[in-house]
């Protein structure tokens, strides 16, 4: 169960966000556990708390896009998440000839 957050405030308890590590520097998706006036918490497979707004976003459909294509990488080839989320950002960028983004897969 997904709730919606159109993005104001704190996001509310159930919500699939973004949120800042500050320790990798990154946002990490994952889903609100508490949420008051002051802050709030998410499980990313481990918990973030903050106080500050801006440290939540939402997820937006190019971020699913990207999720899509990441996950059919490690499907298709043996490499390690974080490997597979730096080729895509790599081809994202223009930055490996010959290959780009499109959502026309097999044409």
């Amino acid at each position: 169960m997904s709730i919606e957050w159109d993005g104001k405030g704190f996001p509310p308890v159930g919500t699939e966000i973004k949120t800042w590590d500050d320790e990798s520097s990154t946002y990490r998706k994952g889903v609100v556990v508490y949420s008051g006036r002051k802050g709030a918490t998410v499980d990313v497979g481990f918990l973030l708390s903050s106080g500050e707004q801006g440290d939540f976003s939402l997820i937006t459909a190019e971020d699913r896009l990207e999720e899509v294509a990441i996950n059919a990488m490690l499907e298709q080839a043996d490499l390690a998440t974080k490997t597979a989320e730096r080729l895509y950002s790599r081809i994202k960028r223009g930055e490996i000839p010959g290959i780009r983004l499109t959502d026309d897969a097999g044409s």
